[in-house]
C-alpha cells in the first residue's frame, strides 16, 4: 500500500455567459464535494462594491452563484472535504525560462503543499482526505467580460488559482513568502488566491499586473505570498510584499527568473517574526540553488524535477511534497501538469502530463 495520498485532478471547462458560469461553478461544488458557501455578510456587500470598480464581470458571476445558494458570499465556494486550517504547510517554486526554438517563454511551476487532511490541520484525527487531493484544472471563456483563463484551483472554485496564464499569455503563480508582511486591508479586500485570478482575468501586459497588485485592497487569508508574473513576451517580475509594507520588485532583463519562498533580500529578523523556522529557510535555498544551477537553457520538465521534493517526518513517513508541477507555455497558450502519483526512495514520482489550453 502506498504511503503518497492519491490525487485526483480534474478538469472543468466552462464558457458562456458570467452569470451561467457562476452558477456552473456553484452546481460543481455542490454535487461533487456536497460543499456550500458560507453566509453573506457585511464583508461581502464591501467586496461587491469593490468588484463593481476593479472587475464588474466578476461580480455578474457571484450573481450567479448567488442564484443557487441564495443569501451566500460568493468567494466562499470551497471544495475541501473538511474545510480550510487557518495556516496550511506550503512551499513551492517557479521559474520563468526565456522562449527559443518556436516555443516559450515557460512558466515553471511547482506547488508544494501537506499531505494532512484539514481535520488533522486543526488538532484532530491524522486520517482523512488530504486537504489538496481534487486540484481542478481550469479553463474559463466569459463571453461578456473578463479574458479566458486556465489555472490550477485548489482552495476554492470561484476566486481562487495558484497559477494560471490568460489568452494574451500573462502568466501567474503565487508562492509562500516565509518572511513576507501579513496584509489586514480594508472589509472586502482580496485574499493572496483571489489576486491570481483578478490579475488574469483584468491584466494584458506585466504593467498592469504590477499597478493591480500596487492598487487592489488585500488582505492575508492564510500565509503571506510572493507572485512571480510574466507575459508572452519574456517581460517578468516577482513581487514580494516586505514588512515594512513597501514591495520589492526583482526584474531580469535575460528573461530568466526564480523564486521560492524566501526572499534573499529578507532580513534575519523578518523571517525569524514571521515564524520560520532552519529547515523552511535551508529547504527555500537549496530549491533556489537547483533552478539557478540548472540555469536559463534548461528544458522545462528538468527544470521542474530539478526542484520536485519529498518531506518526511522523523520516523521517515512522507506529510508533504510537490503535488504538481506545472509548465505553462506563454507563447502558446498551453499547460502541461504532472500530478504526484508516488515515490521512488525519498523522490516523487510524478504522472503522465495533463495538457490544457487557454479556450
Amino acid at each position: 500500500m502506498s504511503d503518497i495520498p492519491a490525487i485526483r485532478p480534474e478538469r472543468l471547462h466552462l464558457s458562456g455567459l458570467n452569470r451561467d458560469i457562476g452558477a456552473a461553478l456553484a452546481d460543481h461544488a455542490a454535487r461533487c464535494f456536497g460543499t456550500t458557501p458560507d453566509p453573506e455578510g457585511d464583508e461581502t456587500i464591501a467586496r461587491a462594491a469593490i468588484l463593481g470598480k476593479v472587475a464588474p464581470h466578476l461580480r455578474v458571476r457571484s450573481e450567479g452563484v448567488q442564484a443557487r445558494f441564495p443569501g451566500c458570499d460568493p468567494f466562499s465556494l470551497p471544495f475541501l472535504m473538511t474545510g480550510a486550517p487557518d495556516r496550511p504547510p506550503a512551499a513551492c517554486s517557479v521559474a520563468l525560462l526565456p522562449a527559443r526554438g518556436g516555443s516559450g517563454p515557460w512558466l515553471v511551476r511547482n506547488f508544494d503543499f501537506g499531505f494532512l487532511s484539514a481535520a488533522a490541520l486543526s488538532g484532530g484525527p491524522a486520517d482523512g482526505v488530504p486537504m489538496v487531493a481534487a486540484p481542478h484544472l481550469l479553463s474559463l471563456a466569459p463571453q461578456d467580460g473578463g479574458r479566458a483563463t486556465c489555472g490550477i484551483s485548489v482552495f476554492d472554485l470561484f476566486g481562487a488559482l495558484t497559477c494560471g496564464m490568460n489568452d494574451v499569455g500573462l502568466g501567474v503563480a503565487l508562492l509562500q513568502h516565509l518572511g513576507g508582511a501579513r496584509l489586514d486591508g480594508p472589509p472586502g479586500s482580496f485574499n493572496e488566491v483571489e489576486v491570481v485570478r483578478i490579475i488574469l482575468e483584468t491584466c494584458t501586459t506585466t504593467g498592469e499586473a504590477e499597478a493591480a497588485l500596487a492598487a487592489l485592497p488585500r488582505r492575508t487569508a492564510w500565509l503571506p505570498c510572493r507572485y512571480l508574473v510574466a507575459d508572452a513576451r519574456g517581460k517578468g517580475f516577482v513581487w514580494s510584499q516586505t514588512v515594512g509594507a513597501t514591495p520589492r520588485i526583482v526584474r531580469d532583463a535575460s528573461g530568466f527568473l526564480v523564486a521560492t519562498n524566501h526572499d534573499p533580500e529578507d532580513g534575519s529578523q523578518d523571517l525569524a517574526d514571521a515564524g520560520a523556522t532552519t529547515n523552511d529557510i535551508e529547504s527555500s535555498i537549496q530549491r533556489l540553488r537547483a533552478l539557478c544551477m540548472i540555469g536559463q537553457d534548461a528544458d522545462p520538465e528538468e527544470a521542474a524535477a530539478a526542484a520536485q521534493v519529498l518531506v518526511f517526518d522523523p520516523e521517515g513517513r512522507p506529510i508533504g511534497g510537490t503535488i504538481w508541477s506545472a509548465i505553462y507555455d506563454l507563447g502558446r497558450r498551453r499547460v502541461s501538469v504532472r500530478f504526484l502519483s508516488g515515490r521512488s526512495g525519498d523522490r516523487p514520482v510524478m504522472g503522465p502530463a495533463v495538457v490544457g489550453r487557454v479556450p
